[in-house]
């Protein structure tokens, strides 16, 4: 039988993604910060709401807002999130 040589990865090619996945960290936070933007949409009910929090200084983020504060920390916007749609304020 002849084989395909289709089916199998360069080794460069493999050593070249692995470098390129490596430099560019910053890409893995997009899913992280798309599900924090459904969630402030899911919580306000609007886009326009949402924008409005998202981008308003938060005095429980150290006065950041919360687009500031996911570029280092989504989880914590993520979990004021969560306080608001459980009525828990801080």
């Amino acid at each position: 039988m002849a084989r395909h040589s289709h089916t199998s990865t360069p080794k460069s090619f493999s050593k070249t993604a692995k470098s390129t996945a490596r430099s560019h960290t910053d890409t893995s936070l997009v899913p992280a910060h798309e599900a924090i933007q459904a969630h402030a949409l899911d919580t306000f009910g609007s886009p326009a709401k949402a924008n409005h929090w998202l981008n308003r200084p938060n005095p429980l983020l150290g006065g950041k807002s919360p687009l500031q504060v996911m570029q280092d920390d989504p989880q914590a916007v993520e979990a004021e999130l969560v306080r608001i749609d459980h009525n828990v304020y801080v």
